[in-house]
């Protein structure tokens, strides 16, 4: 679940296009999510969770990198043959 806030957002955040940036938010989220579990009783806070949690949107950020590096590897191509995009 936490693989798209991962990808999307250092799209909406300058602040989170560095990788540290955007896991500890990732991280901070899930701890959130995870006490609000523990306070209202709705679930069980698992530690556990939380490593996945945060391994998941660490899994969205590089698979951003990949996408950025796709997309500009692609522009340049792009330029260098004469093509508009």
């Amino acid at each position: 679940a936490f693989l798209p806030f991962g990808f999307f957002l250092p799209i909406i955040s300058r602040r989170s296009k560095k990788w540290y940036n955007t896991v500890m938010l990732g991280f901070g989220f899930s701890l959130m999510l995870e006490t609000l579990q523990l306070i209202f009783r709705v679930g069980s806070f698992d530690v556990d969770d939380l490593l996945l949690n945060t391994l998941g949107g660490m899994a969205g950020y590089g698979l951003y990198r990949l996408f950025v590096r796709y997309y500009h590897q692609r522009n340049q191509r792009g330029k260098e043959s004469g093509e508009t995009t």
